[in-house]
C-alpha cells in the first residue's frame, strides 16, 4: 500500500545481488537448490538459478532433485547439450522413473531433434502409459481432432492396459 515500502532494483544489479547468495547458501544444499529452482522458475535471472544449482549439483554430484533442476534450468537458458546431459544422469540413476526421459524429450524437441524426442517419448510411454502430456506429444493431439485420433488412442489403450488413452479418447469424442 505504501509505494515507499518497496525497493526497485535493476535486472543487472539483483543479478548481481543474488549472485553473492549463492557462497553463502552453499552451507545448506537445500536452501541452494531451492534459491536455483526459484530464480529459473520466476524466470526473471536463470542464469544466476543455474550457477547455484552447479554448486548445489558440485556438493550433491548424484541427487536426482538437483540433477533434474539443473537439467531444466540448461534448457531454459539454451544450453541443450548440459540439459540433456543432466537429465540422461538421472535416467541413469533412477531408471524406472518416467519424468527423466518426459525431460530428455523436452530437451530434444527444444533442440530440434524429432528423432531424440520421439525415442525418449517412446521410452517414457513405456514405463508409464498413462502420461498425459507425453501422450498428448506422441499422438500429437494438438493439431488433429479427429475420429481417426480417437480410434488410434482406443487401440493404444487395450494394447498397453492403459486408461488415460481413454480419458484422452473420451474428451476428444465430446469435443467432436
Amino acid at each position: 500500500k505504501d509505494p515507499n515500502s518497496v525497493v526497485y532494483v535493476p535486472v543487472d544489479q539483483f543479478r548481481q545481488m543474488a549472485s553473492g547468495q549463492i557462497e553463502q547458501l552453499a552451507a545448506n544444499p537445500d536452501q541452494l537448490v531451492g534459491f536455483g529452482e526459484t530464480m529459473i522458475r520466476e524466470g526473471v535471472i536463470p542464469d544466476v538459478g543455474v550457477k547455484a544449482l552447479e554448486k548445489a549439483s558440485s556438493l550433491r554430484p548424484d541427487e536426482p532433485r538437483v540433477l533434474a533442476a539443473l537439467g531444466a534450468g540448461y534448457r531454459m537458458t539454451g544450453d541443450h547439450e548440459k540439459s540433456k546431459a543432466a537429465f540422461t544422469r538421472c535416467t541413469e540413476l533412477l531408471p524406472n522413473d518416467p519424468w527423466g526421459y518426459f525431460n530428455i524429450a523436452q530437451t530434444c524437441n527444444a533442440a530440434g531433434d524429432k528423432e531424440g524426442e520421439r525415442a525418449a517419448l517412446a521410452k517414457t510411454l513405456e514405463l508409464d502409459p498413462n502420461i498425459q502430456a507425453a501422450l498428448g506429444i506422441w499422438f500429437d493431439l494438438n493439431n488433429d481432432h479427429g475420429l481417426e485420433k480417437e480410434k488410434q488412442l482406443l487401440e493404444y489403450a487395450e494394447q498397453r492396459g492403459a486408461w488415460m488413452p481413454l480419458l484422452l479418447a473420451s474428451s476428444l469424442a465430446r469435443k467432436r
